[in-house]
């Protein structure tokens, strides 16, 4: 009997302890995810609007940005990154982006 008691006992603890993991976790991603979505509303604007071709594709994954986009745009792309992350460092102050502008592929990453 004593030895199911404490199995028991450390399953539920483990299990507490993975749910607090998981609730913390949540907190970090979803702000993270949040601010690449804002980040991602700022590249769109080097699109033009109506029927143009594509200047730039901008795709939101949980808390990443891949960002196809033809060679004329990339400093501009660059720029619009490196703001955004000078002005949102006064609200998360280890905010930092890893900006690679030179993937072929979205598996190079």
């Amino acid at each position: 009997m004593w030895a199911v008691r404490s199995a028991l006992f450390a399953a539920t603890f483990a299990l507490q302890a993975a749910n607090m993991r998981a609730a913390g976790n949540h907190v970090i991603q979803s702000s993270g995810a949040q601010l690449c979505k804002m980040l991602q509303r700022r590249l769109w604007e080097l699109q033009p609007e109506g029927i143009n071709r594509w200047r730039i594709q901008p795709l939101n994954v949980h808390d990443e940005i891949m960002c196809p986009a033809i060679k004329e745009i990339i400093p501009n792309i660059t720029k619009i990154v490196k703001d955004f992350v000078q002005e949102y460092r006064a609200t998360v102050p280890l905010l930092d982006i890893e900006w690679n502008e030179s993937l072929k592929s979205w598996a190079d990453k």
